[in-house]
């Protein structure tokens, strides 16, 4: 049901066409854009009628002799009896439809039922559309006759004959009526049918006019929208459209609208009479075909229009701009109508449309848990978003989830995030008539370690921080030592504030951060190697016994235990994915169970080999590596195989994939890439694989552009993740199962030499180590700035720094000399490398010894800041200064003060009452000079000291001096004097060219004075080449760069022998003459 209004009384309906008797196509409702549309009712013909909207019912008339009634509220049309073809527009007065139709006649029909009251008989077709006032009704007709008869009898009253076709409709104001003829005019009746006036036009006028304030607004076929005197027919004004003007003007706010069938929509000034074109001319624009459709306009001030170029238009009022725009199936010759803030039209498609403001819905956005960790599911809900508007409701949820992934769609909705950041939430709601909302909010995913290598893609990087030194917070015995069992390697799962971890003793532990055992629950008689997996308050490890199990996060009760893998123990460690767990099996299969019930839901085929890899999960698969020495890709809901990857040894690595890629270790030593999204059945390398010198057990990590992995053969390696391109590799004895962990730029691991490593990601430079009691083989986990990591000798460590430690890095001036008083920028970088975000950190800048400035500053953990100070030296004496500064904490002390200071560079300050000249350059412009010729060479000289110089500037030949010149240069002048160098008299051979300027009086850097350029080569005449014969290859140089001159491209100045600057006959004969010459 469309919105109605309070009541039905106070609607403004559309009567009839153009709205009123005054014809003015105006309406007292306001119409909200956008406007979509609410429905259409079709019909059998194109609509030329133009609708009536009247007690919530559309009445239209038809080509195909039908009027038709659509009910707004029930969408029920019905069609009256058959008529003549209906051109006409209805009238709708008291439940009563009148109409016109080309059968000769005009009608009466019932409004609700459309049953024919009565007709009333003209002698031509009715294509005018009636008006009814006091009980009277109106209209022309082809017959040339305009008519009037009492509307309740049909009795005619009067007719007057024009002696033309009335297609115009009448308008009605006071006692007078108003209409058009095809032969031009315009008529003035009295409502006794007698003539008041009459105004000839150039042109057939098919429009109808419109009375407003005294004038009558009609548009003619002569191109012309006219004004005219409605108590004289005078013309006031005319204006000149580019096409005949056959819509009928609409009046509104003192401006007159109009169409053309030039394609615009026209504005005029309706109020002032002496007026320019220019200035009658408020605006027009444009649609892409001719408008016959009259303008309707609404009371906010929007003028709506059809065209035939199929759409029909709202523009704005005051401005001309379009605001709307609506395509329909045909041309658009019907005229709008308005009422209760709906526009209807209909077009020669055959549809009448009806176009409503669609209040779009409210999107809102709510989701749980309200503090989420990484690979925790989330449930997104927008069931809260709401639409206003009457049997309007949302039809689609569109969900962005602001990690890069697909759409969701759906009103709730879950998505898990493996990355700790926050992401911006974006929901799209749309309604049944297409409006839209959206709204975002942003969601902060809390970091967490919780499950072995961090997450399901098993990358092992955490955007946490990690201490930069090898301080313990604490240390906790939970197993036995490493004569008690060789092989204790669980590593821990961390969420929140608890820590879980799994030992050979057969005990799963719960520890808070301070190293306090919440809960243990023993498993006997069975050992555990799998590391645990947390998901939604459930603790998940797999067991010697072939089981896995779920505990109770909070005491560790056991919640279900199921036996996946009978005989066969479970060394892998269970992955979970949201509602589902995976797991390996030494049996050779990886199991899918329900996380809430261990119901077993699929399993792998036997993949031929033991499983001691842990499965990693990423884009809809699952990999997993096999002691056969396979890498296989299963489809992560039914667990078929995909692919296999057949590497040289057996696969005990745990896969980890990034950006389609995924990084394994075998025992064979190579570091294998291998395409994630590949469908080939044995896979497919990215690139080819890395050779170490030792079994790879460990699992590779992935951050920042590289991967990482240790080696039987004792070293971490960092590799190119693009390329496989080895960035740098690290000894550190050792590595067996113990697999690196990411975090802060450090890369963590452990050693079988019973060491736990620190490094740089960036150049594998040890930041610190510490020896434990045992062999390493736990994989280090990272949580808010701490490590834990397992070891042989039976104990877990906790290792947590507190360091302030402030560096500075570098100290450069922007100049290494100035004159006394111009400034001089020091830039001072430093680091803050504690673990502390610091305030208050007092950076002074020192020149010599003397205090040029210092600045409080703050600086976060790890930041790099660059700090600015300006050095005004105008009371600085003219010496040499050494730039240092210094960096300390002004609240608490620094524990390596060692790396507080920096000292870079010398400024040197100069007097700015001096003598100093200096050579800037000296440039030969040829490498090689023939005897008895010249050549040009280029010194440039500048004036730096204060006063006007006059001085000698000699330029050399190894010791011979070429010539001489004396110069004057203003203080801070430059300029470049060109010397010319006769051969003559040289030796063959090679020469060193360079300049010296005589020190003026009272000069004292003269160390700029003299500039060496390089050499240049004096050869017999003719051998350009100076390879000591003029031959063919002396021609050939000439022939490359004939007629070419300095400008041209291949301008060669060797071969302008003669230094003419042009290379012609001339430097061709000097060849010629010498020709065949060689050096004796």
């Amino acid at each position: 049901v469309i919105n109605v209004e309070p009541t039905q009384a106070s609607v403004d309906w559309w009567f009839m066409f153009r709205h009123d008797e005054n014809r003015t196509g105006f309406s007292s409702s306001n119409v909200s854009l956008p406007l979509i549309l609410f429905k259409n009712f079709t019909i059998t013909s194109a609509v030329k009628s133009s609708p009536a909207v009247f007690n919530d019912a559309v009445f239209v008339g038809s080509p195909d002799g039908y009027v038709y009634r659509w009910d707004m509220k029930t969408f029920e049309l019905k069609k009256s009896s058959k008529f003549g073809a209906i051109y006409s527009s209805p009238a709708v007065v008291e439940d009563v439809v009148y109409i016109g139709s080309d059968d000769g006649y005009a009608y009466a029909l019932y409004a609700n039922s459309l049953v024919v009251i009565r007709n009333y008989s003209t002698g031509g077709a009715v294509k005018s559309s009636p008006v009814i006032v006091d009980g009277v009704i109106y209209v022309g007709s082809s017959d040339g006759y305009f008519y009037a008869w009492e509307a309740s009898t049909g009795t005619e009253l009067w007719r007057y004959r024009t002696a033309s076709p009335i297609e115009s409709s009448p308008a009605v104001y006071g006692d007078t009526i108003v209409f058009s003829t095809d032969d031009g005019r315009v008529y003035a009746l009295e409502k006794t049918g007698r003539i008041k006036w009459y105004f000839q036009t150039n042109g057939s006028v098919v429009s109808s006019p419109a009375v407003a304030n005294g004038v009558v607004f009609v548009g003619s076929n002569d191109t012309k929208i006219y004004a005219l005197n409605a108590t004289n027919g005078h013309e006031i004004w005319n204006y000149k459209t580019d096409g005949p003007v056959v819509s009928s003007p609409a009046v509104a706010f003192g401006m007159v609208f109009v169409g053309s069938v030039d394609g615009h929509l026209y504005a005029l000034n309706a109020t002032s009479a002496l007026l320019t074109p220019e200035e009658r001319l408020l605006w027009k624009n444009s649609t892409m075909d001719a408008i016959i459709s009259s303008p309707a306009v609404s009371a906010d001030g929007k003028v709506f229009v059809g065209s035939n170029d199929k759409r029909i238009y709202a523009f704005n009022s005051s401005s001309g701009n379009k605001l709307w725009n609506f395509g329909t199936g045909g041309s658009v010759k019907s005229s709008p109508a308005i009422a209760k803030g709906i526009v209807f039209v209909g077009s020669d498609d055959g549809k009448v449309y009806i176009f409503v403001h669609n209040t779009p819905p409210v999107a809102k956005i709510a989701y749980y848990p309200e503090s989420p960790i990484v690979t925790q599911q989330v449930t997104f809900d927008g069931s809260q978003s709401y639409d206003n508007d009457t049997n309007d409701y949302i039809t689609q949820y569109i969900w962005d989830f602001g990690d890069g992934t697909a759409k969701a769609y759906g009103k709730i909705v879950t998505h898990t995030y493996y990355s700790a950041k926050t992401y911006k939430i974006t929901l799209t709601v749309k309604d049944t008539r297409g409006a839209t909302d959206t709204t975002s909010q942003f969601l902060v995913i809390h970091e967490a370690w919780p499950m072995f290598r961090h997450d399901p893609t098993h990358i092992s990087y955490t955007t946490s921080l990690a201490p930069i030194k090898n301080d313990t917070l604490w240390t906790l015995r939970i197993g036995p030592d490493v004569s008690g069992e060789p092989w204790m390697y669980p590593s821990a799962s961390i969420v929140r504030n608890t820590l879980f971890i799994s030992s050979t003793n057969y005990t799963v532990y719960a520890i808070d951060i301070n190293g306090t055992v919440i809960w243990k629950r023993t498993l006997d008689p069975y050992r555990i190697y799998s590391s645990p997996a947390v998901s939604d308050g459930l603790v998940f490890v797999g067991n010697e016994n072939g089981y896995v199990y779920a505990l109770n996060a909070t005491n560790g009760d056991i919640k279900w235990a199921q036996p996946v893998s009978t005989g066969p123990p479970i060394y892998s460690s269970p992955v979970v994915v949201d509602n589902i767990l995976f797991a390996g099996s030494q049996k050779g299969l990886v199991y899918a169970l329900d996380k809430h019930t261990g119901t077993k839901l699929y399993n792998s085929p036997d993949l031929g080999g033991a499983i001691e890899s842990s499965p990693a999960v990423a884009d809809g698969r699952l990999f997993v590596g096999s002691i056969n020495g396979s890498v296989y890709a299963l489809n992560q809901t039914t667990l078929s195989v995909i692919w296999n990857f057949q590497t040289g040894g057996p696969v005990k690595s745990s896969p980890a994939v990034f950006g389609g890629t995924v990084f394994v270790g075998s025992a064979d030593g190579k570091l294998y890439a291998l395409n994630a999204t590949s469908n080939k059945p044995n896979g497919e390398l990215k690139w080819p694989p890395y050779q170490t010198n030792g079994e790879i057990l460990s699992s590779p990590a992935i951050a920042y552009g590289m991967v990482f992995v240790g080696s039987m053969d004792g070293n971490i390696y960092a590799f190119n993740i693009t390329t496989g391109e080895k960035i740098w590799s690290k000894p550190i004895g050792e590595i067996g199962w113990s697999s690196p962990a990411v975090a802060e730029g450090k890369v963590f691991a452990g050693s079988r030499n019973k060491k736990v490593y620190a490094l740089n990601a960036k150049d594998g430079s040890i930041i610190w180590s510490y020896q434990t009691g045992g062999p390493v083989e736990s994989s280090p986990s990272i949580l808010d700035d701490i490590v834990y990591i397992g070891s042989q000798d039976g104990f877990l460590y906790a290792f947590h720094s507190e360091v302030h430690d402030i560096a500075i890095l570098d100290v450069t001036p922007s100049k290494n000399w100035v004159y006394q008083g111009e400034p001089v920028d020091i830039t001072v970088t430093l680091r803050n490398e504690g673990t502390f975000n610091e305030t208050e950190i007092n950076v002074t800048v020192y020149f010599n010894s003397s205090l040029l400035d210092s600045r409080l500053i703050n600086v976060s953990r790890g930041e790099i800041r660059t700090i600015n100070f300006q050095w005004n030296t105008s009371l600085v004496e003219p010496a040499n200064y050494t730039i240092s500064a210094n960096a300390t904490l002004k609240l608490t002390s620094d524990d390596d003060p060692t790396d507080n200071s920096f000292t870079n560079g010398i400024v040197s300050i100069k007097s700015r009452i001096q003598h100093d000249i200096a050579i800037k350059y000296v440039i030969s412009l040829k490498t090689v000079v023939c005897q008895n010729y010249i050549m040009n060479i280029d010194v440039s000289v500048e004036n730096q000291g204060d006063f006007t110089e006059t001085f000698n500037v000699t330029l050399y030949a190894n010791t011979t001096s070429i010539e001489t010149k004396q110069i004057t240069l203003a203080n801070g002048a430059s300029t470049t004097i060109t010397f010319t160098w006769n051969a003559n008299g040289f030796v063959k051979g090679n020469y060193t060219i360079w300049a010296y300027a005589s020190p003026v009086p009272g000069e004292i850097d003269t160390s700029d004075n003299t500039f060496v350029d390089g050499w240049v080569v004096v050869a017999m005449p003719g051998d350009i080449n100076a390879d000591g014969i003029v031959d063919i290859f002396d021609c050939v140089k000439i022939a490359l760069a004939f007629s070419a001159t300095p400008h041209d491209p291949n301008w060669d100045p060797n071969a302008d022998i003669d230094n003419s600057y042009l290379t012609d006959i001339f430097d061709l004969v000097i060849v010629a003459i010498h020709f065949a010459e060689t050096d004796p």
